[in-house]
């Protein structure tokens, strides 16, 4: 260890504990619709760091392959299982059913009334700016940005189309009566 470089060095469990908490950051920003642009933005610069970083002391590595297995086979890994439960919208999902009792009461509280909700509150693990009913369900907004709003639609019969107000949308079913609802 003496007169190494930190670069010549395989990855070891700070590094790797670094990589998990970019890894949870990333999940974090993918666990409401359209995302949180911060968490995001910082995980993804994150992750070009760590990975460039990895590649050099991997390759700057003067210990034998069976040495230091968390910089070799867990960061990987970490990788991989992060990449995964993104394909598969696990963080988001995840994040509505542990919601999933809260929304569908605000959902059923504002089903087939005759007035938009602007009323901002935390329901489940959501922050909600606005409920709109609409004629097959009830939008929940949980983002508005700069030309694109994002939220839940809850839509028992599922979406009908187009024609209530809220002409460009597009939908994205997650489970049962529930999905991702976008309007451009």
């Amino acid at each position: 260890m003496h007169g190494e470089s930190l670069l010549s060095r395989p990855p070891g469990l700070v590094f790797t504990g670094v990589v998990g908490a970019c890894a949870a950051l990333t999940l974090y920003g993918a666990s409401v619709p359209g995302g949180i642009p911060g968490a995001q933005n910082t995980a993804g610069f994150l992750t070009f760091v760590l990975a460039v970083t990895w590649l050099v002391r991997m390759a700057g590595s003067r210990h034998s392959p069976s040495r230091n297995l968390p910089g070799r086979m867990v960061i990987p890994l970490i990788a991989v299982v992060t990449m995964g439960l993104m394909l598969a919208d696990a963080p988001l999902k995840t994040r509505l059913l542990l919601s999933e009792t809260a929304l569908r009461q605000q959902a059923v509280e504002m089903a087939g009334k005759l007035f938009v909700d602007n009323t901002r509150e935390r329901v489940g693990l959501f922050n909600i700016s606005k409920t709109v009913p609409i004629d097959d369900g009830v939008l929940l907004r949980t983002r508005n940005g700069d030309h694109v709003d994002h939220g839940f639609a809850w839509m028992p019969d599922g979406p009908m189309g187009y024609g209530r107000g809220y002409d460009n949308e597009g939908y994205e079913h997650l489970i049962g009566d529930w999905y991702v609802w976008t309007k451009y």
